[in-house]
């Protein structure tokens, strides 16, 4: 089963239970608000979500846009992940 994630609203005694499985595409769906404005972090955010297929179909392709829109903003982290998909592509 997929993991759950527990929510507690202090200014409420009601609680419930979220599971991943259900996050993720809400998630992706505030990343690409965030990504279409230019948030570098989304946009990595984003890209993640589509090369492993978390929340969305797997697309390499996606990924590959999403990464090199933040690695072109300095984001270091995409900037690898750009890298690293270009060697695998290489690899092929």
């Amino acid at each position: 089963p997929p993991p759950l994630f527990f929510f507690n609203y202090p200014a409420s005694t009601d609680f419930f239970f979220i599971s991943l499985h259900d996050a993720l595409p809400i998630s992706c769906e505030w990343y690409q608000k965030a990504a279409n404005q230019g948030h570098a972090t989304a946009q990595y955010n984003l890209g993640f979500m589509h090369e492993n297929g978390l929340g969305v179909p797997k697309n390499l392709s996606e990924a590959r846009k999403w990464y090199q829109k933040a690695a072109d903003q300095g984001d270091p982290m995409a900037q690898a992940k750009v890298r690293q998909l270009n060697l695998r592509e290489v690899d092929k």
